[in-house]
Order: structure tokens, then sequence, then C-alpha cells
């Protein structure tokens, strides 16, 4: 069993070309020359040693930069700089993770296996909590999203969702996942139509056609739903219906665990949400804690919590609730000693 630091070395390395993060042409192996313990510093650590105070200084947010760059949408990386600070080492560490779950586990071949899936990952994984610093302002112009036309019947549907921002802004606070989908969304639209107004001499070489939009606005939706949440208590429960939330109560004929289905973008949903609660990063829990092996479609972790434990407790809880809200996983944990085992199946 290898610690997560010992895996992310596995799919980072120059010659795994099982995991081929990589996807645009300019991010051939070997291109970005962080170190692992460079990309995984903390903020206040990696300005320090660089001597710089620049928002998006840090390695992890340098490493999310350059796939933007590759991807020539280093003008939407500007925009996203002030944002990006909080959360980016906890995004190119689930970033890692989810390509490794995915390439080891049967329930994920569908989209693993996929050309596009280091594209739709890449978009998916290192964008979902831009706008995680900024949650508890309003500073954010909320664009009315543009992804609702071309993710009908994917994941939660526009009533839902729009609520549960409204939802959301009562209790102060801009959900991060509804927001930056749509502000993706917008981006994407408007560099197509903007890509076609152009001739064909003037075109500046992107991949802009009908089938691009379309993936980039259902990557959006699972980004605007990867935050919403069904009532857990007899008090959300009520501040739920109150706000219009009816679908996210639970029943005895509806648990309203999301997803549905599995499809392709179901897939992407159910895999970011699994990465996301496995990731150790954002509970202050350290890489070189957390060992994992996947056997078929069972997932083994060892927590050791001998020097934190508080909040590799805390970190537990968040993953053993996540089957309460996450269709196809069963989880049971043990403890002994200052070693914590999780089992996760995916069914």
């Amino acid at each position: 069993m290898d610690t997560l630091f010992e895996i992310y070395d596995k799919v980072y390395s120059k010659d795994a070309d099982k995991y081929r993060w990589w996807y645009y042409s300019d991010l051939q192996k070997g291109y970005l020359n962080y170190s692992l313990e460079d990309l995984f510093k903390k903020e206040d650590e990696a300005i320090k040693n660089n001597n710089q105070d620049d928002n998006c200084q840090t390695p992890s947010c340098e490493f999310i930069q350059e796939i933007y760059r590759a991807g020539r949408k280093e003008d939407y990386f500007q925009e996203l700089l002030k944002e990006l600070s909080e959360r980016s080492r906890h995004m190119v560490s689930a970033f890692f993770l989810g390509h490794y779950i995915a390439h080891n586990t049967s329930v994920f071949d569908p989209i693993c296996y996929d050309y596009h899936f280091p594209w739709l990952w890449f978009l998916c994984c290192l964008y979902h909590d831009v706008f995680f610093q900024n949650e508890t302002s309003h500073s954010h112009f909320y664009m009315k999203p543009r992804y609702y036309g071309f993710s009908k019947g994917l994941l939660y549907n526009k009533e839902t969702i729009e609520r549960y921002r409204e939802y959301r802004l009562l209790n102060s606070r801009c959900d991060h996942g509804i927001y930056a989908a749509a502000a993706l969304s917008n981006y994407y639209c408007k560099k197509y139509y903007e890509h076609f107004k152009k001739g064909n001499a003037e075109r500046d070489n992107l991949n802009m056609d009908d089938d691009t939009l379309r993936a980039v606005n259902c990557v959006a939706k699972v980004i605007a739903s990867h935050n919403i949440f069904i009532a857990q208590s007899n008090t959300e429960i009520e501040k739920y219906r109150k706000a219009g939330l009816e679908k996210l109560i639970p029943s005895e004929t509806n648990n309203c665990k999301m997803p549905k289905g599995k499809n392709k973008y179901e897939l992407l949903y159910l895999l970011l949400c699994l990465v996301d609660v496995l990731e150790p990063i954002k509970r202050e829990v350290d890489l070189h804690q957390v060992s994992l092996i996947v056997d078929g479609n069972t997932i083994t972790m060892q927590i050791d919590s001998a020097n934190n434990l508080s909040d590799c407790i805390n970190y537990l809880s968040n993953i053993i609730m996540a089957e309460t809200w996450l269709n196809y996983i069963k989880i049971d944990s043990c403890k002994k000693d200052d070693i914590i085992k999780i089992s996760i199946t995916i069914k």
C-alpha cells in the first residue's frame, strides 16, 4: 500500500503513459518541471521561499496556469488569479488522485479510456473550486448560465440549481460550484461565437466546434452540481422546504442521491465527488499520512492519525458521510491504534 504522495509520483512521472494526464500538445511529458514537493507546498511557505506576494505564485497555481496556457486560455486564467490560491493544492492533489482511481477501477473504464478524458478531467477538476475563497463575499456578477440548454436530463435540473443558488445566498454564501459553472459556460460560449465570426484565415486554431461547446457545458453542469447536498437534518429539511427545494429532501421513495445513472458525465461527476471527499489536503491531513490501494472496484485506505488525531477524525467523518449523498458507493471503516482503515466499494 503506497502513500498518496508515492501514488502521485507514479501518476506525475514522465514515463507514466498509463495515466496520460497531459492533453495539449504543448504539455508533452517533461514540459513541466515542478517537483511534487514543490507542488504541494503550502501557500505561505511557497511565497516566503520565492520572496513573492502575488496571489498566484505557488507552484500549484502555476501548474494550473501552465495547463490553461497550453490550451490558449490564459486570458481566462488571468481572471481567476485572485480566486485560485486558496484551494489550488487541493485541486492539483484531487487531479492526480482522480487519474489514479479512474485508471485502476473498472467502473470508470467508459471515461478513462476516452481520448478526451485528460481534457475533461482537467477542465472539471482543476476548476471546480476556483471560486471557493470568495464564497462569503457577494462580489461576483452572476451571469445567466448557458449550460442548461446543452445538458438537459443531466444531474440536477435548472430549477433545482437556481433555487439552491438562492438558498445559499440567503445564508450569506455565493455557492462556488454554481458561480464557477456559470462563468465557465459563458466564457466558452463567448469564445465559440467569436471563433466562428472570424474568417478561416483569421481563426485562432482553437478546437471550438459544436462538440467542444457541448462537452464544456456538460462539464459546467457537473461543476454546478458538485456542491449541492440533500437535507441531512430536520432543521435543514425545514429550510429546504421553505426554499422550494423539495427535490433535495429525502423520502422513502426518493433518497435524492446523485448521480442517478452512469453515462459519461455522470461518471465524471461520481469521480469528482469521490476524489473531492477522499483528497486530504483540504482537511489539513498530509499526503504522507494517507495510504491507498485499489483492488477491482474497492478502494482501501489507511490514515495514520498519530500526529493530528482531530484533523484525521474530521477527515474520516466527511468520507463516511459521502455514502449518504453519493450513489454507487459503500463505505466501511474501523480504527485500531493510530491507524484508521476505510474500505470504499464502488458498485
